[in-house]
């Protein structure tokens, strides 16, 4: 899966360089939008959420099939991994002074395309396949009809997630082998 794998991180990560509005957005939804919002809203929201992601992993999937169950587990980490990423690589005023004060901090500055490309490689570098979900951890989340493909694995694939993460060769290398 290695050179398709990159290249669908890179994909990804590049059509989002311009879609500002959905990247504020996906940074914004848990820790604001979803805080200031009726129940009914944040459900009819929820809901609509759990389908966008079944139907993403059915879409990546269909590029990468070796993800197997595990693209929708892929694609709702990369929807926090876009808004996490976005959040960082947008700095404050006061961050961006201190990076202007103190150059040794510069390089903790992100450019978003190629954080998010890296994030997301590893992401979809995940080993695979994964033990059972855990009940109720993020797998409850995904049993909407549209969804029910979208089964997450729970809390032991994303400990396994990070080991197998810990052996994945930087992006640099893979692409030397590639090509």
């Amino acid at each position: 899966m290695g050179q398709r794998a990159e290249q669908f991180a890179a994909v990804v990560a590049g059509s989002l360089a311009h879609r500002r509005v959905l990247c504020d957005l996906l940074s914004a939804q848990a820790g604001v939008l979803e805080h200031n919002v009726s129940p009914q809203v944040a459900a009819r929201y929820k809901r609509a959420a759990v389908i966008n992601v079944a139907d993403i992993a059915a879409m990546s999937h269909q590029h990468l099939p070796e993800l197997g169950d595990s693209a929708p587990q892929l694609t709702a980490a990369m929807i926090m991994a876009i808004g996490a990423v976005w959040t960082h690589a947008r700095p404050s005023q006061a961050m961006l002074a201190a990076y202007e004060a103190d150059p040794s901090l510069a390089a903790f500055k992100l450019d978003f395309v190629t954080a998010l490309h890296e994030m997301l490689a590893t992401l979809t570098w995940a080993p695979s396949p994964a033990p059972p979900p855990e009940p109720g951890y993020l797998s409850s989340a995904l049993t909407h009809p549209r969804a029910s493909s979208a089964r997450v694995r729970g809390k032991r694939h994303v400990e396994a997630a990070a080991v197998g993460r810990a052996a994945r060769p930087d992006t640099a290398s893979v692409l030397r082998r590639c090509g």
